[in-house]
């Protein structure tokens, strides 16, 4: 089956899961077409559909657009217009394809128009979700909003929400493109977002199921914990907690809870043997904060280096406020390191509770604290990681998604 992949980037969470999807499909010995707005890794397999200066220039604009809108900088990237873009439908890829597969396809990409015009050529497509923006005005994660299911209006994330804001406008214009779609297939890659996009009025048409993202267990899988922390350079006599977000100073990520949990432990027993171990961009004032020895590994490219970083820690600890199937906490129980969160998102669908980790409720420093102190005083900790390690091969496998999406594009073509 010839199908073509569309992501703006190959990197960041949609653009990594995109990637693991393409090399399961490809193992299954589907020929896949990858199109991209710009391609970083420069691999020769990878087109970008335009040049970076044209893409830039359609980012920009967006943007721009945005900013006479925006409630304040810490929305910026929060809500997308699609206003800009380029037309690919003539692509030789998208012609030659049996399936179009659009995943995440924001920032100067693909425009609301573009989408008409892929609609236009009359092939199936299939639309996997990475979060909320396909059925919303305009946001990525509404939060407590639920404007989107009565055509949006009032958006918190405006300078002046009002029922005919920019987000109502986006979302009317979203409707009108949605009915080019003769043959749309949506998948969600946790029951929570696929739930929330079945009772949206925008995909209320489509076929919406769930298909996770897959992981290649063979390439991440747990490497011996003192070798690891030997080659990181990181002490062996300490309980090492984990925290990974691509911008610390991200709120969705929620910083703050770990760093209020942590607080709690220190108040509680101020000799706690702890450090902290944290990758991604941090600056230096936001990490001062925490109230153990901090080890800042910053943003690690290289994937040894990744999985010896879950491999070194104690429990991989993920605050986030808003989430949908996060790539890190499939990689940290893939290399058998337990995962500490949050209730919320398509989380709980990752973690059993007190089986391959702790479900702690949301915003609760307390319960992130007990979560904190349960993983790390677990008397047998190797049951705990083996069963992380067991339920990534059960469920996350190259073979399970493969066949899942493969019943999705035979579906699709039978519609033709």
């Amino acid at each position: 089956m010839k199908i073509a992949i569309l992501n703006t980037y190959t990197s960041g969470g949609a653009g990594i899961a995109c990637m693991r999807l393409v090399a399961a499909l490809r193992a299954a010995g589907h020929q896949v077409s990858i199109l991209t707005a710009e391609n970083k890794s420069q691999k020769t397999d990878i087109q970008a559909v335009m040049s970076y200066t044209r893409w830039r220039f359609n980012f920009i604009a967006e943007r721009l657009r945005w900013y006479w809108h925006e409630a304040d900088k810490e929305v910026r990237f929060a809500f997308s217009i699609a206003n800009w873009g380029k037309d690919i439908s003539q692509h030789p890829a998208i012609q030659g394809a049996d399936i179009i597969h659009l995943h995440w396809i924001n920032q100067g990409f693909l425009s609301l128009d573009n989408l008409a015009q892929l609609a236009a050529t009359q092939k199936p497509i299939v639309w996997t979700l990475h979060d909320m923006w396909a059925f919303t005005g305009g946001c990525h994660y509404a939060g407590s909003c639920r404007n989107y299911l009565n055509q949006c209006g009032n958006c918190v994330f405006t300078q002046k929400p009002n029922p005919t804001d920019i987000s109502q406008q986006i979302f009317k214009q979203k409707q009108q493109v949605y009915t080019n779609f003769q043959n749309l297939s949506v998948v969600a890659c946790s029951h929570w977002l696929a739930n929330l996009a079945k009772e949206s009025p925008l995909l209320k048409n489509a076929a919406v199921q769930n298909i996770p993202n897959p992981i290649d267990t063979e390439l991440f899988k747990p490497v011996d914990k003192i070798a690891a922390r030997q080659q990181l350079g990181l002490p062996q006599d300490k309980k090492l907690i984990l925290f990974v977000a691509a911008n610390v100073a991200d709120k969705r990520k929620g910083f703050e809870w770990l760093q209020k949990g942590l607080e709690l432990i220190k108040k509680d027993n101020p000799n706690s043997n702890l450090a902290l171990l944290v990758m991604g961009k941090a600056d230096t004032d936001i990490l001062q904060k925490l109230p153990f020895e901090v080890h800042y590994l910053g943003i690690l490219n290289k994937t040894e280096q990744i999985i010896q970083t879950y491999s070194a820690a104690d429990v991989f600890a993920m605050p986030s406020l808003e989430d949908n199937l996060p790539n890190t906490i499939m990689e940290s129980l893939a290399c058998a390191t337990p995962v500490l969160a949050f209730r919320i998102g398509g989380i709980p669908e990752m973690i059993i509770h007190q089986q391959t980790g702790y479900l702690a409720e949301p915003a609760q420093a307390e319960d992130f604290k007990n979560g904190l102190n349960w993983i790390l005083n677990q008397p047998d900790s190797e049951i705990l990681r083996q069963a992380a390690r067991n339920f990534v091969l059960e469920n996350y496998n190259f073979q399970r998604i493969n066949a899942a999406y493969t019943a999705v594009y035979e579906q699709a073509l039978t519609k033709i």
